[in-house]
């Protein structure tokens, strides 16, 4: 990684963690050599490449806690610092280029506070767009959403409600997992609270599920006024060819009982458990992204060498019973795909769905 390599060879750059001891991939900002060595990496980046904006995500590992960085102006404080600084120098040099912020890690969970908004308000007047982009869901609550997003000077995104964080090391046809209501429900939500922008998350297009994903969350972002199974029945039509009405309508079902399949045995409780901060109550009606639900849930962990187990087919998504139930779903519709095998011109998409759908039940039954 850059920063590590930089601080290899400069270690009087290096940040501090909470303990005080030096962190191999943070810079300090105290020293007005961190900055320069971020203005070299912008320069070779933006000049040697026709990038159309920045993504500025300065905390995604960490920040620097000595006394004169986030020790001085907290955490939140600190990175509006830096991303205001960092922003005004691509504005200046590159004034055609959007640049957008991304909150991970300001703080471990929950919302922003009165204060930390009024930084974030002063921050939105240097840059094109505040992501509210967070694992556990965004930074600034639902219910204040309108009102946050009419203070701010630039536009304001979220990255959809829930997505899927593929694995590197799974075989891309090992899993099913379509969320186009859930996906499209939620930037239909988002965007009438006046969000503009989103963070998509893509994945393999190989895999029969992403492939749609993304295409009908891409239409519902053009045109949030169409029906999501609208949108799903157009894609189908492209990908698929179905050679018949009855056929695309049996497609269009089987991606949105898969999605139900899933989906509709998530455990609430458990997983406002598992996410959520000490003591946080359990939603009534839990929506994903909008709560102590995930926005984002992994196939496996992110580390490794070789495939991991399947987090997402365990607590606190699904349960046993949930697993069961899950598995029920998946046996019905791998009952119902010969009607549709041979009745449409999809490039081996039908195939490919079914050998996902039959991998993950061997997994299912194995985790049994």
């Amino acid at each position: 990684m850059g920063y590590e390599e930089i601080i290899k060879r400069d270690p009087s750059v290096a940040g501090r963690n909470v303990d005080g001891s030096i962190s191999t991939c943070v810079l300090c900002d105290a020293d007005p050599r961190s900055f320069d060595y971020i203005k070299k990496i912008l320069d070779c980046a933006l000049s040697e490449y026709d990038f159309a904006g920045v993504h500025l995500e300065s905390c995604d590992l960490g920040c620097c806690r000595c006394p004169k960085c986030a020790g001085k102006n907290d955490v939140v404080g600190y990175n509006v610092r830096i991303n205001m600084k960092t922003a005004d120098y691509i504005r200046g040099n590159w004034p055609d280029k959007l640049v957008y912020v991304i909150p991970i890690n300001w703080i471990p969970w929950g919302h922003f506070d009165e204060g930390q908004k009024t930084q974030l308000i002063e921050l939105s007047k240097h840059i094109d767009c505040f992501m509210d982009q967070g694992w556990l869901g965004t930074f600034i609550a639902p219910s204040e959403r309108p009102g946050f997003i009419k203070s701010l000077h630039c536009a304001y995104g979220t990255s959809g409600g829930l997505w899927l964080y593929p694995s590197v090391r799974w075989d891309r046809a090992s899993y099913f997992l379509p969320y186009t209501e859930r996906n499209g429900a939620a930037i239909k939500r988002h965007f009438d609270e006046g969000a503009r922008a989103c963070m998509l998350y893509q994945g393999p297009m190989s895999n029969a599920g992403t492939e749609v994903n993304v295409a009908v969350a891409g239409r519902i972002l053009a045109d949030t006024r169409r029906s999501v199974e609208d949108a799903l029945a157009e894609v189908i039509d492209l990908y698929y060819k179905p050679r018949s009405t009855a056929v695309q309508k049996r497609l269009v079902d089987i991606f949105q009982r898969a999605e139900e399949a899933y989906f509709g045995q998530w455990e609430p409780k458990a997983i406002t458990a598992h996410y959520g901060p000490p003591g946080a109550a359990v939603p009534r009606q839990l929506v994903c992204g909008d709560s102590h639900c995930p926005g984002e849930f992994k196939l496996d962990d992110l580390w490794g060498d070789s495939p991991g187990p399947a987090l997402y087919l365990k607590p606190p998504h699904l349960s046993e019973a949930g697993r069961k139930a899950y598995a029920k779903g998946l046996i019905s519709i791998l009952k119902d795909l010969p009607e549709v095998e041979g009745k449409a011109d999809d490039h081996g998409r039908i195939a490919n769905i079914k050998r996902s759908i039959i991998v993950t039940l061997t997994m299912v039954n194995s985790i049994g």
